[in-house]
């Protein structure tokens, strides 16, 4: 201090102390920046721990689903480990349940005579799950329906709208609806949202009302319960995909409509999908957009207003699938899905010999869909009764795909880099846990249909 103060006269012997201070406290605080770094970057690793993508189905569903986040090393107090009261409530989905959910739908295919006048008839509710082949579905249900002669609606960016207004004879305003066909007993009628001004609609708008008198089919994106305040006696069908899969087919596809963040070569793209997850995961984000579907509308605003964690919201969607028991398919088990759909929905009466041969054609034809990756099925608008097959199916592509660059080329691509996929695995996990018990639920009704058709053989 001597020596410093004789070099510079005009600094005092107090300055130099602070000097000093300064410096040790400087380098305190850059051990402390990189100390906290450090840290940040090995809690975001641990809590990357993979999951198994499957559940122990030999075992209770319980057990499979904290065994998985006990896998996490999970720390939070409201996880569904540490909220054993919550997590205890998850019932089990017996063969009872299943074979409950796949029993044949109560109505005569092709009857003349409309239902709507009973407010208690049974009403399909097929819930659209973003990116599950659900384009493929609910053409499927606009042929099914005019084979049938069965009224049908298709409804699209429904998942926002109030449980108030649905109690209420209110307009849907946070609905669009796309498309409706029906029979006023001399023809069958389509309308669509394409129409030309001069044309009038019948159907303008969605509300209750307007769905609980005049239809019997309900189609679209929306959440599952939309219609529990009707007596109607709802059947739903929700179809699930593997989550990685669908998170980036779901990325691709934005990218094809809007041309957003389109990428020139495969490697390019998953490079893109790595920087997105990695940011949501630095916030602590994961994947929940299949709650949009799977959580009733009073139960969105519910958790919103709890701020309620994903965990719980995964225990509702659970229990939901549970309570509401719909036929549960799968993009990757396509085939097998649609003999599920077709021992419910192949009623045992008829109008005539005609209508029951040209639907088992088409659920011949669907069946026989090959849902891997691009292949999409559509239905053309052809209204003639006599016609074949080709007048109702048309196959095409149309998916998640930007020129070469497909989904499955894309997953594959993720797939190689070790680092990166236990960090995506967390990220989806709480669907993954949906998804696992959906999946539960497709084996065992599948299972109790093969067992049906073997009882009717014998």
């Amino acid at each position: 201090m001597v020596q410093l103060t004789a070099k510079h006269p005009h600094l005092s012997i107090y300055s130099v102390s602070r000097i000093k201070i300064l410096l040790v406290s400087a380098l305190v605080l850059l051990f402390i920046s990189m100390l906290l770094s450090f840290k940040v970057y090995t809690k975001l690793m641990i809590s990357a721990t993979p999951i198994q993508h499957s559940v122990n189905y030999d075992a209770p569903i319980i057990q499979s689903i904290d065994a998985s986040i006990q896998k996490q090393g999970q720390s939070n107090s409201r996880s569904l480990l540490h909220n054993k009261q919550s997590a205890n409530r998850l019932p089990k989905y017996t063969k009872s349940m299943a074979a409950t959910a796949i029993r044949k739908v109560d109505w005569i295919c092709g009857d003349e005579e409309p239902m709507t006048s009973n407010p208690n008839r049974p009403f399909i509710v097929f819930v659209h799950i973003y990116k599950t082949a659900g384009s493929t579905l609910r053409e499927f249900f606009a042929s099914y329906a005019y084979i049938c002669n069965k009224a049908l609606m298709l409804l699209v960016g429904c998942t926002g709208v109030k449980s108030r207004v649905l109690k209420s004879t209110n307009n849907w305003d946070s609905c669009r609806l796309k498309y409706t066909q029906y029979s006023n007993g001399n023809e069958y009628i389509q309308e669509s949202d394409e129409m030309n001004d001069d044309e009038v609609r019948i159907y303008p708008t969605v509300n209750t009302t307007i769905i609980q008198s005049n239809f019997d089919i309900l189609t679209g994106h929306y959440r599952i319960g939309l219609l529990d305040s009707t007596p109607l006696n709802t059947r739903h069908v929700v179809f699930f995909r593997q989550p990685l899969e669908r998170y980036v087919s779901s990325i691709l596809y934005r990218a094809k409509e809007q041309s957003l963040h389109k990428k020139e070569t495969i490697e390019d793209t998953a490079q893109y999908i790595k920087d997105r997850v990695f940011d949501s995961r630095k916030r602590g984000d994961y994947l929940e957009s299949v709650f949009k579907y799977i959580l009733t509308p009073i139960q969105v605003e519910e958790t919103r207003k709890k701020k309620s964690t994903t965990a719980e919201k995964t225990n509702i969607a659970i229990n939901n699938l549970v309570n509401y028991n719909p036929i549960v398919g799968f993009t990757e088990t396509f085939q097998d899905s649609m003999l599920i759909l077709e021992h419910a929905l192949l009623p045992n009466e008829f109008s005539s010999e005609g209508r029951e041969e040209r639907l088992e054609e088409i659920f011949d034809a669907y069946v026989e869909e090959d849902m891997s990756d691009t292949t999409n099925t559509t239905a053309s608008d052809n209204e003639e009764e006599g016609d074949d097959m080709s007048n109702y199916i048309d196959t095409r592509k149309n998916l998640s795909i930007m020129g070469s660059i497909s989904t499955s080329s894309v997953v594959a691509e993720l797939k190689k880099d070790d680092r990166f996929m236990p960090i995506i695995t967390e990220f989806l996990k709480y669907e993954q846990m949906v998804v696992d018990f959906a999946l539960k639920m497709h084996r065992l009704q599948y299972d109790m249909v093969m067992q049906s058709n073997d009882e009717e053989d014998r």
